[in-house]
């Protein structure tokens, strides 16, 4: 019997089950839409989801589950959706059907994003340990602007996201080490 496929618009990937996929990570993945184009949110997603785009009056939150039920890929997704970038608009759309059929309120936000051209967000996107909160939070708002093309650094020649977040990493793990 030949196993259950199924495949994205956006991405080539086939998915059965002799096929894993890699761990979520939302400052590497924060460039690559494809890597959230098999995420389907759940009940408990579209909580997490509401509070932390701004449809709920808290603005604080924990977001405490083991390891492996959704909460990497349910910040990327989210990251994707905030910036609007015209490159992530297939998995978005792809995404939004899925989501629709578990919130269909939150499905039409979803839906009419995308088409909200002029209006993007910027997400900092933060991980692992930070030795300088300031100088943690200043390298993930130029990775941000970067990806956005927003200022100065979002020219063909400034670093790329990724590369700022493993330098960081590195001198981050010297100086710990030192």
């Amino acid at each position: 019997m030949q196993p259950e496929t199924y495949s994205s618009q956006t991405s080539s990937a086939t998915c059965s089950p002799e096929v894993f996929f890699s761990s979520i990570n939302l400052c590497y993945d924060a460039e690559a839409p494809d890597r959230i184009a098999h995420y389907h949110p759940t009940t408990k997603s579209i909580t997490c989801l509401r509070a932390l785009a701004g449809f709920d009056k808290e603005r604080a939150f924990f977001i405490v589950a083991p390891y492996g039920s959704g909460k990497s890929i349910t910040a990327t997704y989210l990251l994707h959706l905030t910036e609007n970038q015209r490159a992530a608009s297939l998995v978005l759309a792809e995404v939004a059907t899925r989501l629709a059929r578990v919130s269909p309120e939150l499905g039409t936000f979803v839906r009419h994003r995308p088409q909200q051209t002029k209006r993007f967000g910027l997400v900092l996107a933060l991980h692992g340990y930070a030795r300088s909160l300031p100088q943690t939070l200043k390298t993930a708002a130029l990775a941000a602007m970067t990806r956005v093309k927003l200022g100065r650094q979002g020219c063909p020649h400034a670093h790329t996201r990724e590369k700022q977040c493993r330098d960081t990493a590195e001198k981050e793990s010297l100086t710990t080490a030192a």
